[in-house]
């Protein structure tokens, strides 16, 4: 499907839309062994830019205990405290991906997209700082990302993508 679009845009004349196709297609993984990475939030933001996890780290939940244990933490900073999502762990396992406490805004994190690889689940978090030039704004902040996926057994990898946020 995505070598289709490739070859469309070189066809019709477009060779940039064609290239960054190509690079997006490098860097892809096959469309078969994708897994389904469901965010809380809806949107491309983080979770929270103020969470209560201080530490740079991804966590990887799959009982009810870790996961109020986790929650807490997550909304420590936070009052009230949402409501704890319902999870069936027989069917699901939540992945929380957190930047780490920073001295500025302008950082963020997002579970990205994840796949399989033999017996492994690979998860790709995307993290972003601020590049020079970004007015960010003078307050502690601690980014976090939750996210679902299907169940899997095997080893959960993680792929940190780090990018710099051009404000020029």
């Amino acid at each position: 499907m995505w070598h289709l679009r490739a070859s469309t845009a070189i066809h019709s004349g477009n060779a940039l839309i064609a290239a960054m196709l190509m690079s997006v297609l490098a860097q892809a993984a096959p469309c078969d062994d994708l897994v389904t990475v469901t965010r809380l939030r809806p949107d491309a933001a983080a979770y929270t830019l103020s969470s209560g996890i201080d530490e740079a780290g991804q966590f990887v939940v799959r009982n009810s205990d870790d996961w109020a244990a986790l929650w807490q933490r997550v909304h420590s900073r936070m009052r009230p405290v949402p409501p704890l999502p319902e999870v069936d762990f027989e069917r699901e396992t939540m992945i929380v991906a957190a930047a780490g406490q920073r001295r500025t805004g302008g950082y963020s994190i997002r579970i990205d997209r994840a796949w399989r690889e033999g017996t492994a689940t690979i998860i790709v978090v995307h993290a972003e700082t601020p590049g020079s030039g970004c007015i960010v704004a003078n307050a502690f902040t601690s980014a976090v990302d939750i996210a679902r996926l299907p169940v899997t057994p095997g080893p959960i990898e993680f792929r940190l993508e780090s990018v710099a946020r051009a404000c020029d």
